[in-house]
């Protein structure tokens, strides 16, 4: 498999509102049979297939295996590691390393999930881990037979000789036992009651679960049709979010957000009236603020998507993706919602995009004034001396003769632009009065100039932009010696066709206000546009495109340049005298690691673009991306004849 969905995905989702509206369809789960071993109580699921289609990404990332495996850094790690074992114990961690690396060597890693991947996770507030899940692989029956022998002797080496070498005889046990044609060795631990690490093989599957069993066996007899409940994918839940969806081809994601949250608001619901809970005679005291009540406010107010469900499929060196995130019922009525959901749709995202832009994003952006109403009430309400905190706040406010909300946050409308061209870049906000804006600015770099003093005041000088509102250009005569030297220029700052306005230089923002007047060709004129974006049909939350064919080179630059700055600086001894053991270490060992990853990096030269675009109905955001890769020569990949999706 070519990549798995990270938690990182997760966070993305629930902090950005995901939208693209999709064909309804339903996806063929003849094609993901190992996706009916999920426990139906799960709150997050990701099942994964084999696609020939993909091939190309795995010739891409053998690449960079190779050279990663090629270029020492695992034994500089080691290197590194074993240096700061102390000498009475190196040799027993030598000959632990040794053995547990033998045996890795073993295992056929690339065949574990070869076929297909599932994993699933839930949480579970009675088990030792609050977090329990389990790994699902298919491959050949050989292969699979041959793997799980390799996992099994890696548990009985960790708990016959690692852990027994580290913390005493008896600290782990692993035991393996029979289950109706399963064969399943566990892993048990002296000093963590119940926990368990578990490792299965049942015909041509392994399954590996963690923090306990049950969701391994409760897996295994789904897979067996001997469970006594139907599985994730045969419920009303399931159904309905896929049914949303085109057909998955390569990866299915599911995340149950609200069964998550509700079982975190479970948890945090004990603090809400504690005092009354254990003296019912003083209720009052229960009103008192304290943090776990303001985490268990929190959680509620953030309680506003019901489920998160995804779909991925491959057309040439194209991998596309549709998510729809649906709200609960009731989650209008929460202040989050409107602070995230009031933001106008975009009908004519293209207007200040020239035709050359690399990046760029547009979108309706947040309610800054919402938010913080929000704050405020949240903090007066529910943090210990919250009153008082929100009344030195508006004290100071009043004292600078400033209201944050009124005379800054509500003159913002929400909407952002975002382009970068040529070298240059334009950041905008929409704004609700452009005057009061324009007089807000001018304030604003008075109080500077007034903070720093005439000799070190800020240079303001107006510049022409073609723009009927006055621009200035900004900078600073310690900074303009460092700008010059990497051929920079001042940033300039105004407003115009009700935007605040920030450029690189008088150029682009010039360049982006031709645009929006018609005078220069848009994004939609652009040949790279047309062949890699995704163009929606109607008014859209946001919108994005970002330039990746110079991406594994920046990266490569990146990884060098923070090698040599942490070159530079281990070389300053009196420094580094003291520093504590573990910072010298890093100071010292990390920067040939870095060094040597930079040609790893440049080894991942196969990202061309992505984009994406976002819609919004009220009750559901949905949403399309497309990820593009470079064509390499030598990789042959059989185009998909089945032909566009409907969006």
């Amino acid at each position: 498999m070519t990549r798995f969905v990270s938690f990182s995905f997760v966070a993305s989702i629930l902090l950005t509102s995901l939208t693209a509206r999709p064909a309804v369809a339903e996806t063929d789960l003849s094609r993901f049979p190992l996706a009916k071993a999920i426990p139906p109580d799960v709150f997050i699921a990701v099942v994964e297939r084999q696609n020939p289609e993909r091939a190309f990404l795995n010739e891409y990332w053998a690449e960079v295996s190779k050279a990663f495996m090629e270029s020492g850094v695992l034994t500089d790690v080691w290197d590194l590691i074993s240096e700061n074992v102390p000498d009475e114990g190196l040799d027993l961690f030598e000959e632990n390393a040794e053995r547990l690396c033998e045996l890795s060597e073993k295992m056929d890693w690339g065949a574990l999930f070869g076929k297909e991947f599932v994993h699933a996770g839930r949480l579970k507030l009675t088990s030792p881990s609050p977090y329990s899940g389990v790994l699902m692989g298919r491959s050949g029956k050989e292969q699979a037979k041959a793997n799980y022998a390799v996992l099994k002797s890696l548990l009985d080496e960790v708990a016959t000789e690692t852990l027994k070498s580290i913390a005493g005889e008896g600290t782990a046990t692993t035991t393996e036992s029979k289950d109706d044609g399963a064969s399943i060795t566990s892993l048990r631990f002296r000093d963590w009651p119940g926990a368990s690490i578990n490792v299965a093989l049942w015909n041509d599957v392994i399954l590996i679960g963690f923090w306990d069993d049950t969701m391994l066996k409760e897996s295994l007899a789904l897979l067996k049709g001997s469970a006594k409940q139907k599985g994730l994918t045969e419920t009303r839940r399931f159904k309905q979010a896929f049914s949303q969806l085109p057909p998955a081809e390569d990866t299915m994601f599911y995340f149950d957000v609200e069964r998550l949250l509700s079982m975190v608001r479970t948890v945090f619901s004990m603090y809400e009236r504690p005092a009354a809970a254990q003296n019912p005679v003083q209720p009052v005291a229960a009103e008192q603020p304290s943090v776990p009540k303001a985490i268990a406010t929190l959680v509620k107010d953030l309680s506003i998507v019901d489920y998160v469900a995804s779909v991925e499929w491959t057309e040439d060196h194209r991998v596309f993706s549709d998510t729809v995130t649906t709200l609960r019922d009731g989650a209008k009525s929460s202040p989050i919602y409107k602070i995230l959901a009031s933001g106008a749709p975009s009908k004519d995202f293209e207007k200040f995009i020239p035709e050359e832009a690399e990046n760029f994003g547009v979108s309706s952006g947040i309610n800054l004034a919402e938010l913080y109403d929000y704050v405020e009430n949240f903090v007066q309400k529910n943090l210990p001396d919250g009153k008082n905190y929100v009344g030195h706040f508006k004290a100071m406010q009043k004292e600078l003769e400033l209201n944050i909300k009124e005379d800054v946050l509500s003159l913002f409308g929400g909407s952002t632009v975002f382009a970068t061209m040529e070298g240059d870049w334009t950041l905008m906000a929409k704004v609700t009065d452009q005057q009061k804006v324009e007089q807000q600015l001018d304030r604003l770099l008075t109080f500077v100039n007034g903070m720093l003093g005439n000799e070190n005041a800020l240079i303001i000088e107006p510049v022409d932009v073609g723009a009927k509102s006055k621009f200035k250009k900004i900078s600073h005569p310690m900074v303009m010696p460092m700008m010059m030297m990497q051929g920079m220029t001042p940033p300039v700052l105004g407003c115009a066709e009700g935007y605040l306005i920030i450029g690189s230089s008088p150029n682009a923002v010039k360049m982006c206000l031709k645009t929006a007047g018609g005078d220069h060709p848009n994004i939609k004129q652009s040949s790279r546009w047309k062949k890699e974006a995704l163009s929606p049909d109607g008014a859209v939350t946001s919108i994005s495109f970002t330039d990746e064919s110079k991406f594994a080179q920046e990266l490569e630059e990146s990884l060098n340049g923070i090698s040599m700055g942490l070159g530079m600086f281990a070389m300053f001894q009196g420094q580094m005298q003291d520093a504590p053991p573990a910072m010298e270490m890093v100071m010292t060992g990390l920067p040939p690691i870095l060094a040597k990853l930079g040609p790893v990096a440049g080894k991942i030269d196969f990202y061309q673009s992505s984009a994406s675009y976002e819609t919004f109905d009220g009750d559901k955001w949905y949403a399309r991306e497309v990820q593009n890769y470079k064509k390499k020569t030598k990789t042959k990949t059989k185009a998909k004849a089945s032909g566009v999706r409907s969006k």
